[in-house]
């Protein structure tokens, strides 16, 4: 049973990191901003804020996150049934990357890989799955793709190597 491999994506998939971002840029503006609104990828293109971005490089966004409610039933499923899987996570600064690896070893999860923002690429092509939630992974090299549906990635035309997720626990149907 345990001969299939899946990617996991991190930031938008198994953890609201973009929620605490806003939170985070709401603490120190006062400016309230909601996840609805965001409808890039790219926050600060999204907003029109400039320097938006660099809140992604801060540890207090992952201080306080966990991995989503949908996030714990999936690892837990996968795990139950032996499943490869990897997380595969981009990093800002050293400390978010101790702090992403805080919340996956608090949750069990001992088998990631983080690479720094322009230095390294995800491994999507050794992989069965691919669990993402980035619009631009579409033109990658995989084998199936599942985006996990969100405001600033739901226009692209799914063939059958890509497809859209509602939520996580979607995958306990298909892989």
């Amino acid at each position: 049973m345990g001969t299939k491999s899946i990617m996991l994506d991190m930031d938008g998939v198994l953890v609201d990191s973009l929620g605490a971002l806003l939170n985070c840029y709401e603490k120190d503006t006062g400016i309230k901003l909601s996840t609805s609104e965001i409808d890039n990828y790219d926050v600060e293109k999204a907003t029109g804020i400039e320097g938006i971005n660099k809140y992604w490089a801060r540890k207090e966004i992952y201080k306080n996150l966990d991995l989503t409610f949908d996030a714990k039933v999936l690892v837990s499923w996968l795990q139950q049934r032996g499943y490869f899987f990897e997380v595969q996570s981009f990093i800002e600064s050293d400390e978010t990357a101790i702090e992403k690896a805080r919340i996956l070893k608090d949750n069990g999860i001992f088998n990631f890989k983080f690479f720094q923002i322009g230095e390294g690429k995800k491994e999507f092509h050794r992989f069965d799955y691919v669990i993402e939630d980035n619009p631009d992974v579409v033109s990658e090299n995989y084998r199936q793709l599942y985006l996990l549906q969100a405001p600033y990635n739901g226009n692209l035309k799914e063939n059958r190597r890509f497809k859209y997720i509602r939520r996580l626990s979607d995958l306990i149907n298909l892989i």
